[in-house]
């Protein structure tokens, strides 16, 4: 059951905020990789993101911690698998194999609806009406990102670039980003999610090996010292780092309030991809990053006057 909190965790906010910089960075170095000429097929890259990410983990809590490498007391290692599965693996082949056919903003708005989707499943589980500031919170934060990422423009409705079978194979990675966070919150223990997340990012390496043994014949990998530094960069921050982060994050705080600072995301995706991409910022848009601030601020304001009621 999850833990209920009067206010948001300040660790746990921050964490989140880390976290959703750091996927930002996801976005733009998954888009350098993978644009056409591609240095590396998808699959290269989730297995290699992952087995760096995960033994790294692994080898700096050892360094940290006696009997480090086991799991916390009550979880059991099939355990960690359906959220591997979901939350690391599927999440990650879907988003980099969809996003090498569209751009790095497509990608960051198809895991800008995965905060609607958990207010609704997340809260359907608990049996918890979703209070109308709730949603209100929601609603501007998404508008806000799509009109960040350029999806809505002064001129009307933009369906961004890329085909729509990639678009749709990203958003197959939001779902199951969704579905993988629900399982996440279960078993996920604040102050132990360490060693979680590192065999969890183990096990989503170990999940790739047999669809890149069968695909050998299509492996690409890079063949520049900037392709292989974009490779162990993307496995040391937005994955070991991030993903660390992110289930402590998981731990601290509810999940519909975890989830809307991922309206950060697109946020910081745009300062990047304009300072590395060259894409640029209008008006439109920061406009659009004023509304993702201000659906934070509704959130949090909900948070502590629900709190003074209380006291």
């Amino acid at each position: 059951m999850e833990k209920e909190h009067k206010t948001p965790d300040k660790i746990g906010v921050l964490l989140g905020v880390a976290s959703s910089f750091l996927w930002s960075t996801t976005f733009v170095s998954g888009r350098y990789l993978l644009r056409e000429p591609a240095q590396i097929d998808s699959v290269s890259l989730v297995f290699m993101r992952f087995i760096i990410g995960g033994f790294t983990a692994v080898a700096l809590g050892s360094l940290t911690a006696r009997r480090w490498m086991l799991l916390p007391e009550k979880l059991r290692w099939h355990q960690i698998l359906l959220p591997a599965f979901f939350l690391y693996f599927l999440m990650s082949w879907m988003l980099f194999l969809g996003q090498g056919g569209s751009s790095a903003a497509n990608a960051a708005l198809m895991l800008e609806v995965s905060p609607v989707l958990i207010v609704v499943v997340w809260d359907f589980l608990r049996g918890r009406a979703v209070p109308g500031r709730e949603w209100a919170a929601v609603g501007i934060g998404f508008l806000g990102a799509v009109m960040v990422l350029g999806f809505i423009t002064r001129h009307g409705f933009s369906s961004g670039q890329g085909g729509l079978l990639p678009n749709l194979v990203m958003f197959g990675g939001a779902v199951s980003w969704v579905i993988g966070s629900v399982l996440a919150k279960k078993i996920v223990p604040a102050g132990r999610s360490l060693p979680v997340t590192a065999w969890m990012m183990v096990a989503a390496g170990a999940m790739v090996i047999p669809i890149w043994l069968c695909s050998w014949n299509r492996v690409h990998l890079p063949n520049s010292a900037s392709g292989w530094l974009a490779v162990l960069y993307m496995g040391l921050f937005p994955t070991a780092l991030a993903f660390y982060c992110w289930n402590e994050a998981v731990a601290r705080l509810e999940l519909g309030v975890l989830t809307m600072l991922q309206f950060l995301t697109p946020v910081f995706t745009l300062v990047l991809a304009q300072v590395i991409l060259g894409e640029k910022i209008t008006l439109f848009k920061a406009l659009g990053m004023i509304l993702v601030l201000g659906a934070l601020f509704l959130m949090h304001f909900r948070k502590h006057g629900k709190t003074g009621k209380a006291g």
